[in-house]
């Protein structure tokens, strides 16, 4: 009985696929992780405890003598589920964490402003970085 090469492949394709999985869930953190955090706590106290550098970092100066800064982590929300999360600091000090669709149902005025710049500013940039000019 002969065995064919692509009987032979299939095994190999079944752990590169799994392989690519586990990279990307285990290189991005995951929502347990951000139930961790505490308000409060300083944007580089939140980089060392997940042990990753946000995607991106937006830093708003509207108001003066206030700091608005909004990490945004590309988290794992279980299976192979990548989704944006938020972090809003008011002068260094994490102050509202969440999902950016819990960022616009809130009560909050500000958080629903902060939620939609910083969806605005993330889809600019997408658009930038795909953009072939």
């Amino acid at each position: 009985m002969m065995i064919s090469k692509r009987q032979l492949m299939r095994p190999q394709v079944i752990l590169v696929i799994l392989a690519i999985i586990l990279c990307l869930t285990s290189c991005t953190p995951t929502i347990t992780q951000m139930g961790y955090l505490e308000k409060d706590v300083s944007p580089e106290y939140v980089v060392s405890a997940l042990d990753k550098k946000p995607k991106y970092a937006f830093l708003w100066k509207d108001t003066p003598g206030i700091n608005e800064l909004v990490y945004v982590y590309a988290i794992s929300a279980g299976s192979s589920n990548i989704n944006n999360y938020y972090l809003y600091f008011i002068n260094d000090k994490l102050d509202y964490w969440g999902y950016p669709h819990e960022f616009a149902r809130s009560d909050d005025p500000l958080l629903n402003a902060i939620g939609q710049k910083t969806t605005a500013k993330i889809d600019k940039k997408k658009e930038e970085e795909f953009s072939p000019y």
